[in-house]
């Protein structure tokens, strides 16, 4: 799990917050929005695997919790000079483009 901020980047490793015990997508959520409070991160990219068996609910959850911009089924991400953030997302209906204006922005 990346947290992005201009130009520095944090890597969490969260193999202490997961482990072997099932985590509630909600709690994993809450973990991530207090280190985004606390490094006023840009852009949070989040995987689904792993961090709630694929559920795919923690990267929602956080963004309700920052009122952030969501992209989810990220293929590609475009950093644009204007500071959007341009998605291609993935779905049934194919690849779609999503523009992110605010931060921070949470995609997975």
């Amino acid at each position: 799990f990346f947290f992005f901020k201009d130009t520095a980047t944090t890597e969490i490793y969260t193999r202490s917050i997961v482990g072997s015990v099932r985590c509630v997508q909600e709690t994993v959520a809450r973990v991530f929005q207090h280190y985004v409070n606390i490094g006023k991160y840009d852009v949070v990219l989040l995987g689904k695997l792993a961090i709630d068996d694929s559920s795919e609910q923690t990267a929602q959850i956080l963004s309700g919790l920052l009122n952030a911009s969501l992209a989810t089924n990220a293929n590609k991400i475009t950093f644009n000079k204007t500071g959007d953030i341009d998605v291609s997302q993935e779905g049934d209906q194919g690849v779609e483009q999503v523009k992110l204006l605010t931060k921070p922005a949470i995609i997975s």
